[in-house]
């Protein structure tokens, strides 16, 4: 199977516990109204009372690596009975405003009409999309919200001059005005939808999961869609003991022109909800032991209800550096689930840790300390992969040595830390290194922290287990596309082309326009295709890298438990 460019999985998840929805009846301390204009612009109003001290901060909410995150808001006012208040914008997307004590407050601005949905690149469809056809919009990129609310709060939500569209957020299904139970964070990373959608809801355990599609001339209909996400979220609740969900949301959009060769698609995990970025031309595959990237993507998002969600990092560690937990330990167990549910095979389940331990062992920063990568995880792309390989890796260097112990595996240990008092305050290294400290020998205790830590490379052949799991260290070719893809790909212009590669002696230059290109991440095996304006033939090529020894694990289905 072939699909273009790149698998974008960013994940935000360490930010707070899954609740469930709190129906006690509550008087609003929050109003919120989305109105649609005649231009299908939005303007947003937000009410509420003011600081007792007569000093108000409003705020967006940095996420996604975003910057300039007030720029997509105009028209800001702050009045109080109709009568115009004095503000500064103390910082990007942060304002103050000095009132009389506990004074109604409403604050009202504009989100435009864009282009967004168009874009290829999460720095523009993250922030809000909004067009004749869709509102879609991430609480942190366009509710400015007043931070002295604490708790839970009644939260009145309005929808205004929307026709005949449905409104979704992540606090439930609703039409017209309806009052929910939230927090400030969770507001923040909720999803907020109105538009001409397609819903279907699947009941597990009980419990709804509600999913929407928005668009036409999909290669696949809702109800493929819908019964992949029944699929995954009852093998993972399962796979957990875990069914306490009273509501759960999955949103596809499209975004991008759609793409003559392949698809590229993204995700990202939000309060109640997953929302999915696809491009027009995306497939769902699931009649293969390759599995399907978008299958792999949803596993991968709904795991973080419970890594990164229901285990999260503790509040005064800096953020980034436990994303080795939060997203390398929810690779490998959706991993996992993926294969307990027979949507992978053991096969394809044991060449996916290969390709992490090949591209960890060939990542140029892969020596790189936690606090490094939490620094420069936004800034490149070597850095950003880092984590989720190597705690992945460490997942399976600590699931092989649970497995010494008959009958017990990584599952078993996480279901004891999800009820765990140790847990409940999040977790750190100290935090967790206390947790197996009677799982892991202490003669490879310090070695697997240091791997986590830093970056140190572990002897993986002493990890072997019996004929159950056997690391070796074998020859291989390594995958190089030979040129700087990604930076290529974003500019449609050729760059980064390597001398002596299989990419510049197959013709590729740099300066050369991208028009259009296939490309299987980590196959050396497929061959990369590239179309560009200067040449009439396809350039095409297979991406042979320079040979290197590496670490392979080898793992006997018969033994090995999943």
């Amino acid at each position: 199977m072939k699909y273009i460019w790149i698998v974008l999985l960013l994940t935000l998840s360490g930010c707070m516990h899954q609740s469930g929805l709190d129906t006690r009846p509550k008087i609003p301390d929050l109003f919120i109204s989305f109105d649609k204009q005649i231009d299908n612009s939005v303007n947003i109003e937000i009410e509420f009372i003011g600081h007792e001290s007569g000093v108000t901060e409003l705020k967006l909410n940095s996420w996604g690596g975003l910057d300039n995150l007030s720029s997509h808001i105009t028209n800001f006012q702050v009045k109080t009975a109709g009568r115009k208040l004095d503000f500064s914008e103390i910082a990007d997307g942060h304002w103050r405003v000095d009132h009389a004590h506990q004074l109604n407050l409403t604050i009202s601005y504009t989100l435009e009409v864009n282009e967004r949905q168009l874009s290829n690149s999460d720095r523009m469809y993250y922030r809000p999309i909004v067009n004749s056809q869709l509102f879609h919009m991430v609480g942190s990129t366009g509710l400015v919200l007043p931070q002295h609310l604490d708790g839970k709060l009644g939260v009145n939500i309005t929808w205004q001059n929307i026709g005949e569209w449905q409104t979704v957020s992540s606090l439930g299904l609703q039409n017209g005005s309806k009052t929910f139970v939230a927090n400030l964070s969770e507001l923040h990373n909720s999803l907020f939808v109105a538009g001409p959608l397609k819903l279907e809801t699947r009941m597990i355990k009980g419990n709804p999961l509600l999913i929407t599609l928005h668009g036409e001339n999909w290669n696949f209909k809702l109800k493929e869609l819908a019964d992949i996400a029944e699929t995954i979220t009852a093998a993972e609740r399962d796979y957990f003991e875990d069914h306490d969900f009273p509501f759960y949301w999955i949103n596809a959009i499209s975004v991008g022109e759609p793409l003559e060769n392949g698809y590229s698609f993204g995700g990202t995990k939000l309060h109640n909800n997953f929302a999915l970025f696809l491009n027009p031309a995306t497939k769902i595959e699931v009649d293969t032991s390759e599995g399907s990237p978008v299958t792999n993507l949803l596993a991968h998002e709904m795991m973080h209800e419970w890594i990164g969600g229901k285990l999260q990092q503790k509040s005064s560690v800096e953020e980034g550096t436990m994303y080795w937990f939060s997203e390398g330990f929810t690779n490998y167990l959706t991993r996992k689930v993926l294969l307990k549910s027979k949507l992978i095979d053991f096969s394809k389940f044991q060449i996916e840790l290969n390709k992490t331990l090949e591209e960890y062992s060939t990542n140029p920063v892969k020596n790189a300390t936690n606090v490094s990568i939490a620094k420069n995880f936004w800034m490149s792309q070597d850095y950003q992969k880092l984590p989720y390989l190597r705690g992945e890796l460490a997942a399976l260097l600590l699931d092989i040595s649970l497995q010494k112990r008959q009958g017990f595996d990584i599952s078993k240990l996480i279901k004891e830390w999800l009820i765990s008092d140790e847990w409940k305050g999040g977790v750190d290294n100290s935090v967790f290194r206390e947790s197996i400290k009677y799982q892991i020998p202490p003669n490879k205790m310090d070695g697997l922290m240091s791997f986590i830590k830093d970056g140190s490379m572990p002897d993986w052949q002493r990890w072997s287990l019996r004929n159950c799991a056997i690391f070796s260290l074998e020859d291989k070719a390594t995958w190089d596309s030979g040129f700087d893809h990604k930076t290529s790909i974003d500019t449609h212009i050729i760059s980064g082309v390597k001398e002596n590669s299989a990419a510049y002696k197959a013709g590729l230059r740099d300066g050369q326009k991208l028009m259009s290109g296939s490309i299987v991440f980590n196959d050396i095996k497929e061959s990369i295709s590239i179309k560009v304006e200067e040449r009439e033939e396809v350039i095409e090529y297979l991406p042979l890298g320079d040979s290197i020894v590496l670490p392979q694990v080898r793992l006997n289905k018969n033994c090995f438990k999943y």
